[in-house]
């Protein structure tokens, strides 16, 4: 049911995310990730359909999960600076 519902979203909205909204107030966000081959496509897509946008809706968790993939990711991080010169 659930992926039904996301893919009638994905489809017909072009939308990435879905917000559930549990009986207690909590809200559960769903992502369907892009199938994409290469990084410049899932770049396009994610800028396309801001579906990163939305899955990071607070400042706190956009920092929160940089600092999380500097943290575990360092040399993807640092390979990424370089070569656009940050």
């Amino acid at each position: 049911m659930l992926q039904n519902l996301l893919h009638k979203r994905m489809v017909e909205k072009n939308q990435r995310a879905l917000v559930l909204e549990h009986k207690n107030g909590r809200k559960l966000r769903v992502f369907v990730l892009s199938d994409s081959q290469s990084t410049k496509a899932f770049v396009d897509d994610a800028k396309k359909t801001q579906w990163i946008n939305d899955m990071l809706c607070s400042p706190a968790q956009r920092e929160g999960m940089l600092i999380y993939l500097a943290k575990t990711e360092p040399h993807d991080y640092i390979k990424v600076a370089n070569s656009r010169k940050l």
